[in-house]
Parts: C-alpha cells; structure tokens; sequence
C-alpha cells in the first residue's frame, strides 16, 4: 500500500496523530501479506468516543479501502463529598444543609450533565416537601469539572415532639450523562450519618443600668438567647405587675425596646426620667412555639424596682 494509517475519516485525510497530542502511532508491521497499524491513546478522554478508521491508500491502482469501528468511552466515576452545615452540633428545630458534590477527572473533557438523587433513612426517594420543609436543589455545574446538589431541612428534627424524625443515614447518588450516545454514564454514591440533638432550654439574664433616683436614668434589660439558627425568634416582652394583673407596658406610657442579634434578644425597659409611680416589680416573659416541630419553651423572670 502507499499509505496505511488510522484516521477519523474514510478518505484518511483526517489521521487520528495529527489531532490527537496523546495519540502514539506504530510503525507498519509486515507478516507476509498482513500489514499492521497501532495508534495508542493515553490517556483515553471523552472525547475520543468517536468513529474510527482503517484506511489503506493503493495510490496506483487508484484504489482506498477502510474499515469501521466505533470507540465508546465510559465517564469514570465521580469523586464525592458531603459537608454538613451546620458542621458541628446539630439541633432540631434549626436549619440543616447537605451539600453533595462530585468531581470528575479532567479526562471528561466534553459537555456532560449530572443528575442527583437524594435516598432518605428509610430508602425512600426525596422530594420537596409541599410545607417547604424539604427541598432538594437540582445538580448544578459549579466549575472545575464539579456538580453540586444540596439537600435542604428548615427545620430539621428529630421526631421527639413532632411528627418528623430527619435523623439516620442519608445516601446522595450522582449520575453523570452525556448527549453522545457514545459516552456512557459515570455514577457514584456517598453517605453520611444524620445526629439531630435536642433543642436546649432557652436562657434569660436581667441586667440593670443607670440609677434608680427620681429624675434620672435607669434601663432595664431582659436578654433570652436561644439556641443559634432557630427558625422563630422568641418572643420577648416585659410587664409591671400590681395586686391583680400585669399591666401592657405601653399602657402605662413606658417605654421599651427591641434589638436581636444573632440568637439574643435584648429587650430593654427605659424609664428616663425615673419617676415615683415606676416603683414595684417587673416580669419579663420569654416563649416560642415551632409550629412545624411542635417545640416549645417558656421562661420568666422578676425585677423589682425600688425608687430612691
């Protein structure tokens, strides 16, 4: 033959060497009437799934024959994660994240999409939850050959009050396809061990500033903290009790603010002037009620104020 060699045409005008930097080629191997071509590729990327061919040029004859066959190329499997958020003490009535990702070897070097499922504890399928609860983000591409889905509970529980339980081990499993239909799939799973803890009771602290002589500057502060991430902050509201009730501050013309940070709620009672009728006992009250989790808590404390 004038020519032999492997190419991605028929007519041989495309050989595999020239547009492959990883393709290695042979030399022609003679064993009486049977001649031998090999042409190596390494590594083997998606987008070598194409058709090959064997094409033999007798360019005096005028003659060019061919052989057909085509390469499929398996995705390999993706390397996975799953990162808890919170990363440390979970607790019921709180947010939870799972966040699955999965990263493919820069031999997939050709458009692929990924497809993610979510197996609960009970080996149940997940889906979003119609009270928004639970919601499954779809695999997204989120670069450097990496797909990312996150598994979402607000709030989580633990089934200890509600009729929810989230704890147990849940499976994230990754499918990653291609439109080539010589590109075969590449699926992975991992897992990992959901602890849901008890809420804790909420805390409640009373602090005092300024001075209690009539005319001047007194506050006083209720503080609750609950647990961080709590889906309702708690309410918070302080009132001056008599014999018979407890009177609405802003009945009584005093005045009171609210400022949240993070998991604390300062409530702060402002008497500025300190007047003479400001004197008795004051009760700050502190509750919440998650109604998707059926988790409660309450507390109160009492101050009483003795003007000079």
């Amino acid at each position: 033959p004038t020519d032999f060699l492997i190419s991605y045409d028929q007519a041989g005008t495309m050989k595999v060497i020239d547009g492959n930097s990883d393709a290695m080629q042979s030399l022609v191997m003679k064993n009486g009437n049977i001649f031998s071509k090999e042409v190596t590729i390494n590594p083997i990327k998606t987008s070598d799934a194409t058709n090959y061919f064997c094409v033999v040029v007798f360019e005096q004859l005028g003659v060019i024959s061919y052989d057909e066959e085509m390469l499929s190329v398996k995705i390999p499997s993706p390397s996975m994660s799953l990162v808890l958020s919170p990363s440390g003490i979970i607790y019921e009535s709180t947010p939870l994240s799972i966040t699955c990702t999965a990263t493919l070897p820069s031999v997939v070097n050709t458009d692929v999409s990924a497809m993610v499922s979510w197996i609960n504890p009970n080996e149940d399928m997940i889906y979003n939850t119609n009270d928004g609860r639970v919601t499954v983000l779809p695999a997204e591409f989120i670069g450097d050959n990496t797909f990312e889905s996150v598994l979402i509970f607000n709030p989580v529980d633990n089934g200890d009050e509600g009729p929810f339980n989230d704890e147990g081990v849940y499976l994230c499993e990754m499918t990653v396809s291609s439109n080539d239909s010589l590109i075969l799939n590449g699926v992975n799973t991992i897992t990992e061990n959901v602890v849901v803890e008890e809420i804790p009771p909420l805390e409640m602290d009373i602090s005092t500033n300024g001075s209690t002589v009539v005319g001047l500057s007194f506050n006083i502060t209720c503080s609750v903290r609950v647990v961080e991430g709590l889906v309702e902050q708690p309410n918070v509201a302080w009132y001056k009790m008599d014999d018979v009730s407890m009177g609405d501050l802003d009945e009584l013309n005093i005045a009171a603010i609210t400022v949240i940070d993070g998991s604390v709620t300062n409530v702060t009672v402002i008497l500025d002037p300190v007047l003479f009728q400001h004197r008795g006992v004051y009760i700050c009250i502190a509750d919440y009620n998650i109604s998707l989790t059926n988790d409660a808590d309450s507390d109160s404390q009492e101050y009483e104020l003795i003007v000079d």
